[in-house]
């Protein structure tokens, strides 16, 4: 599916599953991107790592990180601070329920999860291949993040999570500034793609002008749902092995990929994919 939009400047597609929604407090468990240039796919990864703060103390809410008090050794052990509370999964409520599928022991401990120190230097050594390998780092093109919603929420937790991992950061640009947060090199911060607002712009535009019917919700699984019902096929096949459940990172960013190929192409063509003539002209 060619695009109109964004054709020429490297996109980084990613989701982020959370243990909550307090960037402060809560981790990231699970990190999948996918980086396009010109429409073409250079790389897709699908990260697990320990969230930073698994554990926290019951009674005085103090936090602990993954590497000072591992996660097997002191759940349900008495806090080391305040000594009379239990320390327990760093886990908000709802999304607990999120992941259902899983234990939160899984996604600490699980077959495939890596420590943050190693999820991030996949990362970066990711971002670096096709930036600073490519066009060299005194040209070092920055990536345009993309995703669901991630303008108010997966963008500031990933922006933390670099500060987390890598404290010591500090880079000198122009002018002898000193750019202490590590997102900033990598990617641009107030160009944000976000999907959601750009289906929001799209659908506005067919219920304007055609018949379409309102939808319930703009969460991703309802618009995805939405839209396949209309063009008549899944937006993403199926692969062997791969998961299908929506909060899953990789399956949401590469619904959320096609749902913004999607809105490009009724954006371009004025019709729905299939419709024989333009019946939402612009």
């Amino acid at each position: 599916m060619s695009r109109s939009k964004f054709t020429f400047d490297p996109i980084f597609y990613f989701d982020l599953e959370t243990t909550g929604i307090n960037k402060d407090r809560c981790g990231i468990w699970q990190l999948a991107y996918i980086i396009e240039e010109k429409g073409e796919i250079l790389k897709k990864r699908n990260l697990f790592t320990k969230p930073m703060y698994p554990l926290f103390c019951g009674n005085c809410k103090e936090m602990f990180r993954w590497d000072t008090h591992p996660y097997g050794e002191w759940v349900n052990k008495s806090c080391p601070e305040c000594g009379n509370g239990v320390l327990v999964d760093n886990i908000e409520p709802k999304a607990r329920e999120i992941i259902n599928h899983l234990t939160f022991r899984d996604i600490v401990n699980g077959p495939d999860v890596v420590t943050p120190p190693e999820a991030y230097n996949t990362l970066v050594a990711d971002i670096k291949e096709l930036t600073y390998e490519k066009w060299g780092k005194k040209y070092q093109q920055k990536l345009y993040p993309a995703g669901y919603n991630i303008d108010s929420f997966d963008c500031d937790f990933l922006m933390k999570w670099f500060k987390d991992v890598n404290p010591e950061y500090k880079l000198v640009i122009g002018g002898g500034k000193v750019l202490d947060i590590e997102f900033f090199e990598y990617f641009y911060r107030n160009t944000v793609i976000d999907v959601k607002h750009v289906f929001i712009n799209t659908y506005r535009r067919l219920v304007k002008k055609g018949d379409l019917p309102l939808i319930e919700n703009v969460k991703l699984e309802t618009v995805s749902k939405f839209l396949e019902e209309y063009i008549k096929k899944p937006l993403v096949k199926q692969a062997a092995g791969c998961s299908t459940h929506y909060h899953d990172a990789l399956y949401d960013v590469e619904i959320t990929r096609e749902v913004l190929l999607l809105c490009d192409e009724i954006e371009r063509t004025g019709r729905l994919p299939g419709e024989a003539e333009d019946r939402y002209p612009a």
